[in-house]
């Protein structure tokens, strides 16, 4: 159950000056869950109220934590800017799918409506302009017979129409007359062969513009295709750059846990000698010292070795100058050995020390050891400087790749105030890199 609402940080956030400060991401994340928004408020608070770097990396690294774990982003590398490394789904855009309009459509009803209201056909010979032109010129060839004959059997009877004469004229009007019923017929035909034909060119109209119609659809379909196609080729390139990022993000997340790890881890081991300057740093604040410790040298009373009588000096000397290569090598193998060292009991006085076990004068290194030396003493030599060059052969022949100072290589270092000047003497710090490495 959420402690928080939006109205808490928001009030929060303005109450504190920084709400300007929230990305849009930030915001959003602090909409859809407050007590992370809240976590968020606490993390910057923390950041702009740092004085050191590392305090800074911190608050930067708990704000990270909180956007990576609730909203799936991350924010800039300092903290104190951000912007989105990692697009998610809803941040997809792709430009919008063909739409379809057709470019017939008015024209496909118009003709449809046309067939499908069409009256069926009918034939009107009083309509017909043509049936007017041939009744009229039947009438008038009628009459034109009828009187031409009258005339001729009236001629014929002396100029007096006679029966005949006016049979023979009526006769020759109404062959004309007859022949006005076959025209119409011959005039019916023709409409009707009109009509379908009009209907057969509509049809054949409106069979083109669809053919057309079809085809610019095909056009269509084939551009939405592409336009798919396309926008599922982009949507699969944005998903893999969003695990890309993804990953990128989760392995330096994983990257800065653990170096903040192996420092705290660094830190620790310094603080068990006493050294708290480390973890002071690293965590931005002063830590009193343990009332009950050895000499700054908090331990396990159960430890071998263990005891408040030891060599300060030389342990404190070796572990200034195993922090030096710890922190030249980024490793933290050298600080622990000292530490394991110490709880071993090699500073504790008359503790384990090596022991002279009588070996061969004239051989450099015991015999007993098979040739192996373990520290300085185990050379065998007239003066301290021949020890210190058949140690410091052994050395350079055996810890191939690593640095080793010849004495006056040393006492430059250490008149330059290195870590090698916690070493009294040359044989002190040759002495310490066999401990290291044995």
């Amino acid at each position: 159950m959420a402690i928080y609402t939006y109205d808490d940080f928001e009030k929060a956030a303005a109450g504190a000056g920084m709400l300007s400060q929230f990305s849009d991401a930030d915001l959003r994340l602090a909409k859809a869950n407050p007590d992370a928004g809240m976590s968020l408020l606490k993390y910057k608070k923390d950041y702009m109220s740092a004085k050191t770097a590392t305090q800074k990396e911190l608050a930067n690294a708990g704000a990270e934590k909180i956007r990576s774990s609730y909203g799936g982003y991350t924010g800039g590398g300092d903290g104190g800017s951000f912007h989105l490394e990692v697009p998610s789904p809803n941040d997809f855009s792709f430009s919008d799918a063909p739409a379809y309009e057709s470019r017939y459509d008015d024209k496909i009803n118009a003709l449809l409506d046309s067939l499908s209201q069409r009256q069926p056909f009918s034939y009107d010979p009083e309509s017909d302009p043509l049936y007017g032109a041939a009744k009229k010129a039947y009438t008038r060839e009628a009459r034109r017979a009828t009187a031409d004959t009258l005339a001729s059997a009236s001629a014929a009877g002396g100029g007096v129409p006679s029966s005949y004469a006016v049979t023979a004229a009526s006769q020759a009007g109404d062959y004309y007359a007859s022949q006005l019923p076959d025209k119409m017929q011959d005039l019916y035909q023709l409409a009707y062969n009109q009509y379908v034909q009009e209907h057969n060119m509509k049809l054949s109209e409106l069979s083109a513009v669809q053919s057309a119609e079809q085809s610019d659809y095909q056009r269509y379909l084939s551009e939405l295709e592409k336009h798919n196609a396309d926008r599922s080729f982009a949507y699969g390139q944005h998903i893999d750059e969003i695990n890309n990022q993804s990953s990128k993000r989760a392995e330096e997340l994983s990257k800065s846990e653990a170096e903040y790890e192996r420092q705290l881890s660094l830190a620790k081991l310094a603080a068990s000698a006493g050294d708290y300057s480390y973890l002071e740093k690293l965590l931005g604040g002063k830590i009193s010292t343990p009332a009950v410790s050895v000499s700054g040298y908090t331990g396990t009373s159960s430890a071998p070795g263990y005891t408040a009588d030891y060599d300060k000096e030389r342990f404190e000397a070796d572990l200034a100058f195993a922090q030096k290569r710890d922190k030249a090598e980024n490793t933290q193998k050298y600080s622990q050995k000292v530490f394991a060292d110490f709880d071993a009991g090699k500073y504790s006085f008359g503790g384990d020390q090596p022991e002279d076990k009588g070996g061969d004068v004239d051989s450099p290194v015991r015999s007993d050891l098979n040739a192996v030396p373990h520290s300085l003493s185990d050379f065998k030599a007239n003066d301290e400087r021949a020890r210190n060059n058949m140690a410091y052969n052994y050395l350079k022949n055996t810890l191939k790749g690593e640095k080793i100072l010849t004495e006056a290589e040393w006492r430059n270092a250490k008149n330059a105030g290195g870590a090698e000047a916690s070493y009294k003497t040359y044989g002190e710090y040759l002495d310490a890199l066999f401990a290291w490495h044995s």
